[in-house]
């Protein structure tokens, strides 16, 4: 909200922070990295036994991460690291990188909620990959609209990656993968 309220000050600069309409989009080719990506990280996070989020994510039911995690938190980021942050920075390639070392770092504050080190690791890891993909969208398109689509395909693809492995688990096993 503080970053809408910082963009308000800013008269007449909102297209210069990508509220534009989106140019050149084919919003497939935005959507299928995301949930590709998401699916992977997920994947990979329950392969290698990295639960740290469990405990976290154990509390929201579907309909809550759908509106916290798929929407809310994925427009919030958005609007911040590549509305706000990434506009703000001289143009070229380091604008990219800066904006994904930004997007990566902001998920540290997993420590403070607990979450072991292996799954912050992880977690810090794809997020930059999911913000290096963020950032290339919102400089190939003027607009961070494609980025927040591509945003929420990974919060989507991380729940299709665990749907994939407990299907994965179950064929190769015969038995459900244990929560906890």
């Amino acid at each position: 909200m503080l970053i809408l309220v910082s963009l308000a000050l800013v008269r007449g600069k909102w297209k210069e922070f990508g509220f534009v309409w989106p140019r050149n989009v084919g919003w497939w080719r935005v959507l299928a990295p995301g949930l590709l990506t998401g699916a992977l990280a997920s994947l990979g996070a329950l392969v290698f036994h990295f639960d740290g989020m469990r405990a976290m994510m154990k509390g929201y039911p579907l309909p809550q991460m759908i509106a916290m995690i798929w929407f809310w938190s994925s427009l919030s980021e958005e609007i911040f690291c590549r509305g706000w942050f990434q506009s703000g920075l001289p143009a070229g390639p380091s604008r990219i990188w800066w904006s994904a070392a930004l997007f990566g770092s902001m998920h540290l504050s997993l420590f403070l909620a607990g979450v072991d080190t292996p799954s912050v690791l992880w977690i810090v890891l794809w997020t930059t990959v999911l913000g290096y993909l963020c950032a290339q969208v919102r400089e190939s398109t003027g607009s961070w609209a494609p980025a927040f689509v591509r945003h929420a395909g990974f919060n989507i693809g991380g729940l299709l990656g665990g749907i994939v492995y407990t299907i994965g688990y179950r064929i190769t096993t015969g038995q459900l993968p244990q929560l906890g």
